[in-house]
């Protein structure tokens, strides 16, 4: 006859090691947070995206142990439990697996447009389970088991701007036009496949380019008026 009450670790230590999972998890979440500034100032995609599944893997390895642990203190019965908690959520769980492996195909530094199935929209949140699209004021939840199942094709928003400088005539256009360009090249903010396009006049210029972001316009502005050129000082208009 099975003995129901056999149990490897006490009830105890399972809400000790939930404490010590508790604040892993606080502690993995706060982190997630400081490197997420981080990630979004240096435009770096791909670690961007790796630090969401980083923190996602990490977090579900916590909820493993702790299940694990909550087994052991009486595995017959919270094992059934477990068990059948299992196959009632294993339509969470597929969400959660097919978002592990759709997150990375992502870009979430970028506005995106995305079309899946009867779904379209840009993406406003990233959930556990799913997305919220958001399209004309209305946001919709896709769960990714159904990107999974339809697949989506990702569009990225670009926003476009006219900038205009004035700047001391010291130099040739040449040398300005050149120098200008340089700096737009070195800049991360500047749309993919798109070239600025840089007009030039008897007292500055006219800059006309793709960023990906509205927010960068003031960085962008402030890298253009760093050139320096020699007895040249640019200032945005």
């Amino acid at each position: 006859m099975l003995d129901m009450n056999i149990s490897y670790i006490s009830w105890i230590s399972f809400f000790m090691i939930g404490i010590i999972i508790l604040l892993l998890w606080v502690s993995v979440k706060l982190l997630f947070n400081y490197f997420l500034r981080s990630f979004s100032h240096t435009q770096k995609i791909v670690s961007f995206n790796n630090l969401v599944l980083a923190d996602r893997v990490f977090r579900i390895i916590l909820a493993i142990i702790l299940i694990i642990a909550f087994i052991l203190v009486n595995p017959i019965v919270n094992g059934t439990l477990v068990a059948l908690l299992l196959i009632i959520g294993y339509s969470i769980l597929t969400d959660i697996m097919f978002g592990i492996t759709i997150i990375h195909k992502l870009n979430l530094l970028r506005e995106n447009y995305i079309v899946s199935g009867e779904h379209a929209g840009s993406i406003e949140k990233l959930r556990w389970l799913g997305l919220i699209l958001k399209q004309n004021h209305k946001h919709k939840y896709v769960p990714y088991s159904y990107l999974y199942k339809h697949g989506f094709v990702q569009k990225e928003n670009n926003y476009t701007f006219d900038l205009k400088f004035k700047c001391t005539d010291s130099v040739s256009r040449d040398s300005l036009n050149e120098a200008i360009r340089k700096k737009l090249f070195m800049l991360p903010f500047t749309a993919k496949d798109t070239l600025p396009e840089v007009l030039l006049n008897d007292h500055g210029f006219e800059l006309k380019l793709d960023i990906i972001n509205p927010k960068f316009e003031e960085s962008i502005i402030n890298a253009i008026e760093e050139i320096s050129l020699e007895n040249t000082t640019i200032k945005a208009i």
